[in-house]
């Protein structure tokens, strides 16, 4: 089953290798909420959306920048809340489940194989893209300069080793500059259109890359995917004869990743319901940013007709 959540393409990004529920202790960043009956339809406002508005209502570079850093402020809490709240945690969980089900031999195997089955998904990535020769090439690039650091620095933590909470938080910190400059680098070699669409593209793959942020997707598709991803239906033949797996581990396998995306699929609701609590927030804020009562105005206008 593949499950989209629109309310989490535009947020932004969490931490893999930082993904217990209760890791995140900064209350003000965690907006805490019962589960709601369905899924509230306001979202955070996508940072192309916020451009373009700011465009078309012909601010100043002044009131520009305010809004660009309610937007990054925003972006903060929308991760730490939607980490929280356990859509990471469940995955982790699950992965560590897998990790000890492995052989010795098998683990020390893992790490080629995983490369190698997130190498499969860049030409699916391409094709709903339509990348030129030259895009595929460069996206290459940028996935062999990227993937050896990006797994040096979560291995700790997908392994299960336990982190101070100084060294976990620089780490914290360390993950959420490489994804957002991977996202960068790879937006930079998109076309307009093809950076529109990559959040819906990204949000078609199985469990969890469509409860997650853009910029978590992509790396997290393209770098760092693991035992708990591959456990899905659509790549579980492929996972069990590359790292050969027995059947009862493969069954095993096949029993974790349908019960992952019954977990990710129950976090839905109360993430939706505190990611709606934060964007209204984040727009009440941005209107009160605006200098006069005619750009409010305009703003409530094309916020309506978004």
């Amino acid at each position: 089953m593949w499950y989209r959540i629109a309310l989490l393409a535009l947020a932004a990004p969490a931490f893999l290798g930082v993904a217990h529920a209760d890791d995140n202790k900064d209350a003000n960043w965690v907006v805490e909420l019962p589960p709601a009956k369905s899924a509230p339809q306001l979202t955070p406002l996508g940072l192309p959306t916020l451009e373009a508005i700011m465009t078309k209502l012909e601010l100043d570079d002044t009131v520009k920048e305010k809004l660009r850093a309610i937007k990054k402020e925003f972006t903060a809490k929308v991760s730490a809340t939607s980490s929280h709240l356990g859509i990471w945690g469940a995955y982790h969980t699950e992965d560590l489940t897998l990790q000890k089900m492995l052989t010795d031999q098998q683990r020390q195997k893992q790490p080629e194989v995983l490369s190698a089955m997130r190498a499969r998904d860049v030409p699916a990535l391409a094709k709903a893209l339509g990348l030129s020769d030259d895009q595929k090439q460069a996206m290459a690039k940028l996935r062999a300069a990227y993937e050896p650091k990006f797994l040096k620095l979560v291995l700790p933590t997908q392994s299960g080793e336990k982190l101070s909470d100084k060294d976990r938080m620089a780490t914290h910190k360390l993950v959420l500059d490489m994804r957002a400059d991977f996202l960068n680098a790879v937006r930079a070699e998109l076309t307009e259109a093809q950076r529109t669409q990559l959040p819906d593209v990204l949000k078609k793959y199985p469990a969890l890359p469509g409860m997650i942020p853009e910029s978590d997707s992509l790396a997290y598709v393209l770098l760092a995917a693991t035992l708990a991803h591959y456990s899905q239906a659509d790549y579980l033949d492929n996972l069990a004869m590359a790292l050969e797996l027995s059947a009862p581990q493969k069954e095993e396998f096949r029993k974790v990743g349908a019960g992952l995306g019954a977990k990710l699929l129950a976090s839905r609701i109360t993430v939706a319901a505190a990611l709606s609590v934060l964007a209204q927030q984040e727009r009440d804020a941005m209107e009160k940013a605006l200098p006069t009562d005619e750009l409010r105005t305009r703003w409530r206008e094309m916020l309506k007709a978004k």
